[in-house]
Order: C-alpha cells, then structure tokens, then sequence
C-alpha cells in the first residue's frame, strides 16, 4: 500500500508530538541540543567520514557532470545497436552474450555489466577492475571474433540499475535489450524481482532468455498465437533457426470443447504465418485443458521455446504467478519471451505487396471501410464502444464481439502512438473476412497509456484469424502513411467520411504502397 502506509507513519508521528506535551517536546529539543553540541564539539574533529547529506550533495554533483558529458557524447550518431546487460549476482552469461550476439542485423553488440549498490556506498569505492570483469570481458570478445561482431563493454557502477539501463538504451537508440529471466524464489509471491520492472516497460524490443544449457538452436518451438507479438516471434524464431539451419514449429494449444470451425481457423492461420518464414517449419494446433503440461511434454524435443509477453496482471501474478513463469519451470528446455514497447507498432514483416500480387489491395479495402469523423468523445471507453458499434453494423454482427476484441487486444499492448493516432489490429474468430474502421473525434482523448498519451484518430483492423496476413499487411500501411507529416493533419481536416475516404486513396496511392 506505498506511500499510503509512509504517508499514515509520517502524519501519526506529528499528531503524536501534539499530544506528548509540553514537557516532553522540552525533552526531545534538549536531546537535539545536547547530540549537536556533542557533535561538534567531541565527534566531528574526530572522523573524516563525509555526512550522508554532503556524500550524496558531492556525489550528486559528479553524476550531474558525468551524466551531461555522457548526454553529449549520446546526441552523435549512434550505430545500432543490441544491448546485453549483466548483472553482479548472475552466474555464467556465455550463453546470454551468444543469443544477444545473434540479434545484431547491423551495428554492434554492447555488453554492460552493471553493479548496483545501496545509496550510502561511494560509487567511486566500486569503480575499479575485478576478476569477474575481466572473464566476462575475454568471454564477450572470444564470442563476439568468432561471429564477426563489433563489440562495446562497459562495466557500470550504480545507486540504480533500471534508471541507468533504461537511460542508456534511450540515448543510444539500442534496437534490443537481451536480458536474463527475472529469479524467482518463494519470496517472489510477495516482493518482485526489481529487474522484472523491465517486462512492464521495456525501452526499445526486449528478449528475456531461461537458460537450459543449449547454445545452439536447431529445433525451436514458437508459440504463436494472433496478437501483437506473432510477427516478431517469428521474425525472431526464423532468424535463430536460420543461423544454425534449423527447424521451426508453430505451436498452439486450444480448448478441448473448440469447434471445427475456430480450430481449422488458427490451422490456417499458422499456414499464413508460415509463409512468412524462410526456415523449414510445420504447425501444429493441439486440443488440450491443460496447456503448460502439453507444452512441457513437447519442450523435451526442443532446445528454444519462443513465446509472446501477455499483458501484466499485477494482483494475480503476485498471488499465483504468471502464466509465461510457470510455463518457464515446467519446460526442459531453454525459453525466449519477446516484449516489444507498449506503444510500438512492430516494423519487421517479410511481405510485401509484390509477393502477393492481387491479394492484398488497398481500395476494396477503403470501399468498405466503416468511417466516423468528428465525433464529441470524452474517454477511451466511449471510443471504443463507438468504434465497436460502428463496425458491428457493417459487419452485421453483435457490437460486444467487436467490443472485447477491441479491448482484449488493448489489454497487451497500449495502441496509442505520438502524434494523436492509436493504430490497433485486433482478432476475432467470428469475423468473416478483414474490415478496418477510422474514428475522429473533435478533442484529443486520455488514452491511459505508457506516456500519458492522447488521441483524436483512432484506426483499428479487425479480422479473423486466417486472415493474420491480410491484416498485418494492412496494419503496415497505415503506420507507413502515419510517417508522412501531412497525412495525420489532412485526417484532422476531413470534414466527412467520404473526404477522409478520399485522403486515404490519395496518400496510400503516392508510391507509398
């Protein structure tokens, strides 16, 4: 209950000293006088130990300098970069240095070994050489000249490790974070992991790696499933697997009461997916009621299981913990989860319309689009269900289907982007084929999100599941024409739907497509 049970302690304590009376607060401040007389006069001569006031005024002073010059060094180009941060409690992080090197596309890999330490410590007392730095050092570069990558380490001193992580990643513009899995132990029901912040607010994309001893992954295992993080697991798996000529499976377990109909839905949803993989893989969907003990029977056959972060439940996975952490102990093999920042929208997709030639076309698209412009709208709630209402009608099904695809893809990710736009691609089993609809309100509206952010065009593409294609290829669209300066104001400017019809053609007909 922070600060409420502080802020209680502190109030309490004034009205105490109220009420003890005058005689008693006569007895503290001659306490006080007598201490500080003593102080000055016997103790001060005699130490050379700073207060802890003047160390953290004189500290404060170095990290403000230190900082400002490293903020200046940060403001030049940057070259892209993957992060890898090591922490002083972790144990052998060859492992995490060979997967983190795996993600560098271009640029460098940066090794970071960060110490944290309590606030009274002088940061300078800890700021030499060990033996644990130089190993990790010599096994960074063994790893790194056998891949051919350009490397950076650092080691780090710190009063905290997440503002000093998350400040670096922002100023060097770090493309991912590859980290190791959060401890657990049987306190973790009561006090989190501080570095599982990071699950929560990741800076840039961010993997987060169970090792299980295997540093090679020929055989992985991607659970996949429609959502904000099935294009990046893929991208992702696909890449491992490529690298060590492996093979992928798509997996995804589903009730066992599921319909014909729903089940050969994610059936061809995972084909979809599977066009989109350059790697050997097949897929497999399983009936099942209990999912972590199917995914375990299979993660014996695996090296890597690559999964998605779901949406954080903070009461309930105090209490009975998460449902990525109990699959993590129960499967025998390494796992991978990947988180992307709650208000990006993932670039990496292998499609393009050449490779699809008359599948995937814009006008049909816009033809049918359910579009509202202008609307008075006060709150997120009323967004959404206007939304939901809107393309109910046009797709001639029950607005609270649309309503609860609409917020069960909210409760991943936070939609809301910079600019005023929120860009959401939800899934729906019911749906027949894939609509896209386009709400503009008169006011910015809180969106609630990382950020604080707040919206006055709300975009959002619904389909079904065997149509993930389709809609990811949509979804790009839109956040490419979002890039353009003038294409959010000329939305603004659209006075009717047939105008905003009309924008839409207009920019996505400019060879942006």
């Amino acid at each position: 209950m922070y600060p409420w049970v502080q802020i209680f302690g502190i109030l309490s304590g004034l009205i105490l000293l109220y009420f003890i009376g005058t005689l008693g607060l006569i007895g503290i401040a001659a306490g006080i006088l007598v201490g500080s007389i003593w102080y000055w006069i016997y103790g001060k001569p005699r130490v050379s130990r700073a207060s802890a006031f003047q160390h953290l005024w004189g500290e404060a002073k170095v990290l403000r300098e230190t900082e400002s010059a490293e903020q200046a060094e940060e403001m030049t180009d940057q070259a892209p970069r993957v992060i890898v941060p090591l922490f002083s409690d972790q144990g052998d992080t060859r492992h995490l240095v060979r997967l983190g090197a795996s993600f560098v596309d271009v640029g460098l890999l940066e090794v970071v070994r960060i110490e944290e330490i309590p606030e009274q410590l002088h940061l300078m007392d800890r700021a030499q050489d060990d033996s644990i730095m130089k190993q990790v050092n010599e096994e960074t570069e063994a790893v790194c000249d056998e891949l051919k990558i350009a490397l950076e380490f650092h080691d780090v001193v710190t009063h905290n490790a997440k503002h000093a992580l998350l400040h670096h990643a922002q100023a060097t513009k770090a493309h991912w974070i590859v980290m190791s899995w959060p401890k657990t132990s049987e306190h973790m029901r009561f006090v989190r992991d501080p570095m599982a912040w990071w699950l929560d607010h990741p800076p840039c994309d961010l993997a987060v790696f169970k090792d299980r001893g295997a540093d090679r992954f020929k055989r992985i295992l991607v659970l996949a499933e429609p959502g904000p993080y099935d294009s990046l697991l893929t991208h992702v798996a696909d890449r491992l697997a490529q690298q060590e000529e492996g093979k992928l499976l798509l997996y995804r377990t589903v009730p066992s009461d599921t319909s014909p109909n729903d089940f050969k839905e994610l059936s061809d949803y995972h084909l979809q997916l599977g066009e989109l993989i350059q790697s050997e893989n097949n897929s497999l969907v399983e009936r099942t009621d209990d999912a972590i003990a199917s995914i375990a029977k299979h993660s014996k056959n695996f090296d890597l299981i690559v999964m998605g972060a779901h949406a954080e439940k903070t009461f309930k996975t105090l209490l009975f913990g998460s449902f990525e952490h109990k699959l993590a102990e129960a499967v025998e093999c390494s796992v991978l989860r990947l988180k992307t920042p709650r208000d990006m929208v993932h670039p990496r997709l292998a499609m393009s319309l050449q490779e699809q030639p008359g599948r995937l076309e814009l006008g049909p698209a816009i033809r049918s689009a359910s579009i509202t412009v202008k609307i008075q709208c006060r709150s997120k709630e009323e967004l959404f269900s206007r939304m939901a209402t809107q393309l109910a009608e046009n797709l001639g099904t029950q607005t609270s289907v649309i309503e609860n695809a609409i917020w069960q893809r909210e409760r991943f990710q936070s939609t809301a982007l910079t600019g005023g736009l929120a860009l959401m691609a939800a899934t729906c089993p019911s749906l027949n084929e894939t609509r896209f609809g386009i709400v503009t309100c008169q006011e910015l509206v809180d969106f609630r999100g990382t950020g604080k952010r707040r919206v006055d065009a709300f975009f959002a593409v619904l389909s079904p599941p065997g149509e993930r294609q389709k809609q990811l290829w949509l979804l790009a669209q839109f956040a490419r024409m979002t890039l353009r300066t003038d294409f959010l104001p000329a939305v603004r400017e659209a006075e009717t739907s047939e105008d905003l019809r009309a924008v839409i053609t207009k920019f996505g007909g400019n060879g942006l497509l």
